[in-house]
This record gives structure tokens, C-alpha cells and sequence, in this order.
């Protein structure tokens, strides 16, 4: 099962929250322009297309609902338990 990088959880969280390029568009570092092709490749970011518009790049459908996804996500709890236990207190 591939995972998604926190870096690309940043770009798609960029994405989906307001406009602008992630990194105002410095995307020649490496690692950058690596998770964007990569993100492009798996159909979660598409060229926007449109030059009057101050990004390069917008989600598509499926970027939106991964981070729909994201969101409904319930909050992590934390569990307590004895060593060698099995019982387990919140």
C-alpha cells in the first residue's frame, strides 16, 4: 500500500485551501518538483490551464476528495496500559 508523504499532504492541503502556487512557485527544488510530478502522475493535481488565474496548478476531483477524506478523519486517542497487560485505560 503506497503512503502519502507529508510533503505532498502539505501541497494538496495548499491546494484545497486557498489560491497561489504552493511555495509561491518555486517548484525547481528536487523534492518539489518530484511530489508535484507525482501528484500530477496519480491524477490528484492538474495544470490549471487558465494564465489569468495566479496558479499554476488546481486539485481535480479526486485530490478533493482525498482531502474530504482527511478531514472526516477522527482525532487520535490516547490509550494507557500496564506492561505485559492486556487491559487498556483511556
Amino acid at each position: 500500500m503506497e503512503r502519502m508523504s507529508p510533503l505532498k499532504l502539505r501541497m494538496l492541503l495548499h491546494y484545497y485551501s486557498g489560491p497561489g502556487d504552493f511555495m509561491d512557485g518555486l517548484f525547481h527544488a528536487p523534492a518539489v518538483r518530484s511530489a508535484i510530478d507525482d501528484l500530477r502522475d496519480k491524477d490528484f493535481l492538474i495544470e490549471y490551464g487558465d494564465t489569468d488565474i495566479c496558479t499554476t496548478y488546481r486539485l481535480t476531483d479526486r485530490g478533493k476528495a482525498f482531502v474530504h477524506a482527511l478531514c472526516r478523519l477522527p482525532l487520535p486517542v490516547q490509550c494507557w496500559r500496564m506492561p505485559g497487560g492486556s487491559q487498556k485505560h483511556e
